[in-house]
């Protein structure tokens, strides 16, 4: 089983739970998981570690049922997972649950115009450069082939060739450097989704 089929199956198997503590306990295996990563383990050892999805999910499931006695766990299938929730979310769960979606709408709509004015700014200038690169390789290319059979003298071709090589220089370095800013934008901006998303959903 690898990592990611480990997980869709805890997470699975721990939909039964209200979202916010099935969330919280799936982070805590992401986090013991690098954890272990870290110390040199392998997927294998990991997981073999971690036991079964519904190993692992069971000690989770038992340990809410302790703290919330009224919760009753409907009975697990290997083949079909949970048949269904028995246990409707409390009043306070579900109205936790739409105050973060009203507060999820509410920042949407506050960021939305300021960020994609920002985003849209950001690929303009991006864009821009990416011209200025093709024409710099345009120079390099067509400028010394124009100049040098106007004047072909060893000199000239010389002196051509060396600003073609110039033109290159310059070009090479910044389409590196505009593909790592715009690398990073496209990778920012996904992580300041996910991160206002987990802070609202978790709050």
């Amino acid at each position: 089983m690898t990592k990611q089929t480990w997980f869709m199956e805890l997470r699975r198997i721990l939909s039964i739970l209200p979202y916010a503590e099935s969330k919280k306990a799936e982070e805590y295996y992401k986090e013991l998981y690098e954890d272990k990563k870290d110390a040199g383990l392998s997927d294998s050892e990991i997981l073999e570690s971690f036991g079964t999805p519904y190993q692992a999910a069971s000690t989770v499931i038992e340990e809410y049922t302790r703290e919330n006695p009224s919760f009753v766990p409907p009975s697990y299938n290997p083949n079909t997972g949970y048949a269904e929730n028995k246990v409707a979310p409390t009043k306070g769960q579900s109205d936790n649950k739409e105050n973060n979606d009203l507060l999820w709408i509410v920042l949407c709509v506050v960021f939305f115009f300021p960020v994609m004015g920002l985003y849209i700014a950001m690929i303009a200038v991006a864009f821009g450069l990416y011209a200025l690169i093709v024409a710099l390789f345009a120079c390099a290319i067509g400028l010394p082939v124009a100049f040098i059979g106007a004047m072909p003298t060893p000199a000239h071709i010389c002196a051509w060739i060396g600003v073609a090589l110039m033109l290159i220089g310059i070009a090479i370095p910044l389409t590196v450097g505009v593909n790592f800013v715009v690398k990073w934008m496209f990778k920012g901006t996904g992580m300041l989704i996910k991160t206002i998303k987990r802070t609202v959903t978790e709050g």
